[in-house]
């Protein structure tokens, strides 16, 4: 099996459809609308389900367009959640350039796909210097700052442990309570081809997501012992 190619290839778009937004302004900072932590979750708990050990990081992250548009989350009051994978680094499915200018990254897995200008450090120092000396034409960088604790078992037993559950409960309450787990299940199933993409023959991701739910009421113990097999 391909993993890149089951996970990239058949579950990213589906992921893509039920979580992206446009860019907005939230808590002081720019939110680039990747919902970068609920793509974490759901990489983590996929690359789980297939024996791919991985962790959760946070950092900065900087793309520069051809047309010239850059941002960068750093200095900004926001950061960036990805998923580290052993042996492979770096697996992002959130990302989305199309608002900034195109669509120039399909998926970042080990290294841009397509082939980019790209640096991945630990150091602050080397990244700053990286973004400062990038010439005309595209690139990306990352900046791991630190790694995240949450367990895959702990991502599905308490998805707050990774993701941002507000108050009110949020899309636990509004929609279900294991949602989340549904969604990777769902994802899961249409890797095996066990089931069809739901985006975008649905109008809303609400709507969508309520569906997926209702159809793997059985979602957190069977993710549970998908994982832990």
């Amino acid at each position: 099996m391909n993993l890149k190619e089951e996970i990239c290839g058949k579950a990213k778009n589906e992921l893509n459809r039920l979580y992206w937004t446009k860019p907005f302004h939230a808590n002081g900072g720019l939110d680039l609308g990747w919902f970068c932590r609920e793509h974490a979750l759901h990489t983590l708990q996929l690359l789980a389900i297939f024996n791919q050990k991985g962790y959760a990081v946070e950092g900065q992250v900087y793309v520069q367009m051809p047309n010239g548009t850059a941002f960068s989350t750093l200095n900004t009051g926001s950061s960036h959640v990805w998923v580290y994978a052993e042996g492979i680094g770096p697996v992002d499915l959130s990302i989305n350039t199309e608002h900034f200018g195109g669509a120039i990254l399909n998926y970042m897995w080990g290294k841009p796909d397509p082939v980019i200008p790209f640096l991945y450090t630990k150091d602050k120092k080397d990244y700053i210097k990286w973004v400062a000396e990038l010439k005309d034409g595209v690139g990306m960088a990352y900046l791991e700052e630190k790694r995240l604790s949450p367990t895959v078992d702990q991502t599905i037993k308490n998805p707050a442990s990774l993701v941002f559950i507000p108050p009110d409960g949020g899309i636990l309450k509004t929609i279900a309570p294991n949602v989340f787990e549904a969604i990777t299940i769902h994802l899961f199933k249409v890797i095996k081809s066990e089931a069809k993409p739901i985006m975008p023959h649905r109008s809303d991701w609400a709507s969508a997501m309520r569906a997926i739910a209702g159809w793997n009421k059985d979602a957190h113990e069977k993710l549970l012992s998908l994982v832990k097999k």
